[in-house]
């Protein structure tokens, strides 16, 4: 029996291991590791949630987890991907641990998506990445945890990014979010017109709520940003839109398709990430979050919290983890 989890402001990790076990030996020779109790046969243990300590918590779940590190990008992926699954089976009820408000009634692994969204939203995580395969329902996790966030206070809209050809899923009269919802106190917005006329749009529904009751979805599309950011006349632009969602109510951010900013390099990408620091709250959705390279990862998990995987550029984490093959053609 092995329990991980997140103090309430993210600082610490917290690991619970039976009192008799290896586990205990290696959790207590972390560093800054501190004792916080022992019920039964069971101890408690915490560190700070730094990626050394979070590499060294992954050993006492696996050992040899930590080749990875000389390992590829993949190798690290995989790793990661299996310690989620051990952790995630604790959210896989049958019974959502929260009031979703959903007309649509999840199925058992929507369940499951939603549980460990809330878990760590209210630990004090930034972001979440749905990586689910397409027709699996990553739209409804989505607005179920629109739903959470908005009723509890946390936000008071929502900004969907996404490619422009899935505009309409999500903005649609029978689109992603009605569909889920119902017509009562949730409202898709469109952003549409050229960047000066959405600028003002996305201006008007941020000043004009209809009532505290009421969750705005603004939608649009990646490069309306990325536009901005690459062209220097209109880099005013763009921060004044930034001005204009910081100065609103908290949101959440969901990117739609985040596969779609794979490329650090590109302006899309860049446009993206700065965008999200503007969000207290974000969603990643893809079923392919790995489509021409591992590298793709790093930046999609930028967006959700600069950092997160442990390296402050995309540089720096390919020079720890990609392993490059010369071929003769």
């Amino acid at each position: 029996m092995k329990s991980l989890s997140v103090s309430k402001d993210g600082t610490r990790l917290l690991l619970v291991v039976p009192n008799s076990t290896p586990l205990r030996a290696a959790a207590q020779a972390i560093p800054g590791v501190q004792r916080e109790g022992v019920q039964g046969d069971l101890v408690a243990f915490s560190f700070p949630a730094n990626p050394d300590n979070c590499m060294a918590l992954l050993e006492t779940f696996e050992p040899g987890v930590g080749k990875a590190h000389e390992g590829t990008v993949l190798e690290l992926t995989s790793r990661y991907v299996m310690l989620e699954e051990a952790l995630a089976e604790k959210y896989l009820t049958s019974e959502c641990l929260f009031d979703h408000q959903l007309t649509t009634a999840p199925m058992s692994h929507q369940v499951g998506a939603l549980n460990y969204c809330a878990a760590r939203f209210d630990a004090g995580a930034k972001g979440t990445a749905l990586l689910m395969e397409q027709g699996t329902g990553k739209s409804l996790v989505a607005a179920g945890m629109a739903n959470k966030l908005h009723a509890d206070g946390d936000i008071g809209w929502v900004m969907v990014l996404c490619p422009n050809s899935l505009k309409g899923t999500w903005g649609a009269v029978d689109g992603e979010i009605l569909k889920h919802n119902g017509r009562g106190t949730q409202y898709p917005v469109v952003l549409r017109g050229d960047r000066d006329k959405k600028q003002a749009h996305l201006q008007r529904v941020l000043n004009n709520r209809l009532g505290r009751d009421y969750l705005p979805w603004v939608i649009t599309n990646f490069d309306e940003f990325a536009v901005d950011i690459r062209n220097g006349s209109n880099a005013d632009r763009f921060r004044h839109t930034l001005d204009i969602i910081k100065a609103a109510e908290p949101a959440l951010l969901v990117v739609d398709e985040s596969s779609s900013c794979k490329n650090w390099k590109a302006k899309r990408t860049k446009a993206v990430m700065a965008l999200s620091q503007a969000f207290p709250f974000r969603l990643i959705l893809t079923g392919t979050p790995v489509e021409c390279s591992p590298l793709d990862i790093w930046p999609q998990f930028e967006i959700l919290e600069p950092g997160c995987l442990g390296y402050k550029s995309a540089l720096a984490f390919e020079k720890a983890h990609a392993v490059y093959e010369r071929r003769m053609v």
